[in-house]
């Protein structure tokens, strides 16, 4: 649930009137009662993010000072016609803390710098490789081919004109750590520098009450989760034009045993940054 800022000043306004509201009983009865209730729904919203977020990072605190060792985490990286984006893309990836990571790049046909910008890159780092496709096939497939070349136990996705919080990579690996039968960790994001909270996933293995309240609803983007390899291995992938994020994601509901959701914005969704992005 995004909460703009301005919202966010409204209901701290309204929790303000409450606490005086005999002296602002006049104001409050002026205000429509729906504005109140969706103020009311907003401040509880973010209220408990902020607690819950600061209960998980507690945990990851205490979860630091284990020694889990480290798995080696595979970032499967389509790419089309993204070069105004991709080298902040590139540097929010290399700059982590999290550092036994390989970055797979897959240019999907992109006719603009891509080729020479990843190129550059990958002589620089030895954790990029290039799969370098002659023709566009789209998004569903860019990840199949990224998955074919993957090396790591985990798999996570994102997008080439996204970035990421210096820590995700640390995080998400540290939280996955705390149970053997967690197959997939999902975390809160930044869309245009706004935080959103992710509706909630089913934990416990129940596939089809997942795949039933969250396959045809908003949140089945890719990109804000680490996943196992070999759950992502089982995905079967089309070369889907549109709403290829429910496809793979109602595969993954069903395969998951377990799924942890952190509650941290670690990733930035920059919406609408470049409509010739999107593989044609």
């Amino acid at each position: 649930m995004i909460l703009p800022q301005y919202l966010s000043l409204f209901c701290y306004t309204y929790v303000i009137i409450c606490i005086t509201k005999f002296r602002f009983r006049r104001i409050l009865m002026k205000i429509p009662a729906s504005l109140l209730s969706l103020a009311k729904n907003i401040l509880l919203v973010d209220v408990r993010g902020s607690y819950k977020r600061r209960q998980h990072q507690k945990i990851l605190n205490q979860l630091k000072t284990n020694n889990y060792g480290s798995h080696k985490i595979s970032i499967l990286l389509p790419i089309y016609n993204t070069e105004h984006g991709l080298e902040k893309c590139l540097d929010s990836i290399l700059q982590q803390t999290y550092s036994d990571f390989e970055i797979i790049c897959v240019n999907d046909a992109s006719i603009d710098n891509t080729k020479q910008i990843i190129g550059s890159y990958s002589q620089k780092d030895t954790r990029i490789s290039i799969v370098d496709k002659s023709q566009n096939q789209g998004f569903s497939f860019a990840h199949r081919d990224a998955l074919a070349q993957a090396k790591g136990s985990y798999v996570l996705c994102i997008d080439s004109d996204d970035w990421i919080e210096p820590t995700m990579l640390e995080d998400l690996y540290l939280f996955a750590q705390q149970s053997s039968s967690y197959d997939m960790v999902y975390c809160d994001y930044y869309k245009n520098n706004l935080v959103t909270y992710v509706p909630t996933i089913l934990e416990k293995n129940l596939p089809f009450e997942r795949i039933k309240k969250r396959s045809f609803s908003f949140g089945n983007m890719l990109w804000n989760r680490l996943i196992k390899k070999d759950i992502f291995e089982k995905v079967i992938f089309h070369q889907e034009r549109m709403g290829e994020d429910d496809y793979i994601s109602t595969q993954l509901y069903y395969l998951s045993n377990k799924i942890a959701y952190l509650c941290k914005p670690l990733y930035h969704y920059n919406q609408f940054s470049n409509p010739d992005s999107i593989s044609c």
